[in-house]
């Protein structure tokens, strides 16, 4: 985590916490007012901290308090150590590896290191615990894997704790060119995970249209295979009016079955089974 300590005239230092949470100024700021910004590697991922107001009023004159909590501490003392509450959700890390066919043989696997700079990850069997005040589920949209030391390890850290079902939830992965997918199973957080990517599936559909059948409003919805995750939508693609539709970056393992919509309603249904790093077609 990176948090930034901002002080009288204009005084500022940018610390990195260390794997227990905590930082130390090397910076001796003048008396006045002391405020705290934190954010999770960098300044597009702004972490809440508690009390809302993290700020302090630093006497250098003053003596330690024995209190930590901001809201405890009236004035902020040279030595004291002030405990800052980060509002985050659980964080879950990941070591990268990619498996593809061997070129020369075509029937053996090969892995090496996958970097995890370009990879995305979703949760969406899991969903913020009740009293969350933030909008939608953060846990079942598209989110950047951060990396630190390590190019092949990388984290994903939420703003809310998470309610896992029973058993776990699944993760799902892919790389931002959708090359490369992948999904493991989380059971709580903490500790280090092994994902391995696989090249992805992609899926070409067409749609015969009736003669007086509508050519409008028509969609696509991929649905996800038992076992592999959260029930329901895996991919979603609009028809166009010739009645073609190709969606990529697919999970093979991932996928059950595409079903037609018209209007939101489901028209047809076709099971499918796809292969990975190879194109599927369907027709409707």
């Amino acid at each position: 985590m990176t948090l930034v300590v901002e002080g009288a005239r204009e005084t500022s230092e940018t610390l990195t916490t260390d794997a227990d949470g905590r930082f130390a100024s090397a910076l001796v700021f003048p008396a006045g007012r002391i405020a705290f910004t934190a954010y999770d590697l960098d300044e597009e991922a702004r972490i809440a901290l508690e009390p809302r107001e993290a700020e302090l009023e630093f006497d250098p004159r003053a003596r330690a308090s024995r209190a930590l909590a901001v809201n405890d501490m009236p004035r902020l003392a040279r030595g004291d150590e002030v405990l800052l509450l980060a509002t985050m959700g659980p964080t879950w890390r990941f070591r990268f590896a990619q498996e593809e066919a061997d070129e020369d043989t075509a029937r053996t696997l090969v892995q090496s290191e996958h970097d995890a700079g370009d990879v995305l990850a979703r949760v969406p069997g899991a969903g913020p615990l009740p009293g969350w005040s933030g909008s939608g589920n953060p846990f079942a949209e598209w989110t950047e894997v951060r990396t630190a030391d390590e190019p092949t390890v990388g984290h994903v850290r939420y703003p809310a704790p998470a309610e896992l079902p029973r058993g776990g939830a699944w993760a799902e992965f892919r790389t931002e060119d959708e090359q490369w997918v992948g999904s493991v199973l989380l059971r709580g957080g903490g500790g280090e995970q092994a994902v391995v990517l696989r090249p992805s599936a992609q899926l070409t559909v067409h749609v015969a249209f009736e003669a007086e059948a509508p050519q409008a409003d028509w969609t696509l919805r991929v649905t996800r295979a038992a076992g592999s995750g959260a029930a329901g939508t895996y991919a979603v693609a609009d028809v166009d009016e010739n009645g073609d539709a190709y969606l990529s970056g697919l999970d093979a393992t991932s996928v059950r079955a595409v079903e037609l919509l018209h209007a939101g309603e489901v028209v047809r249904t076709i099971a499918v089974s796809l292969l990975p790093g190879e194109e599927t077609r369907v027709e409707f």
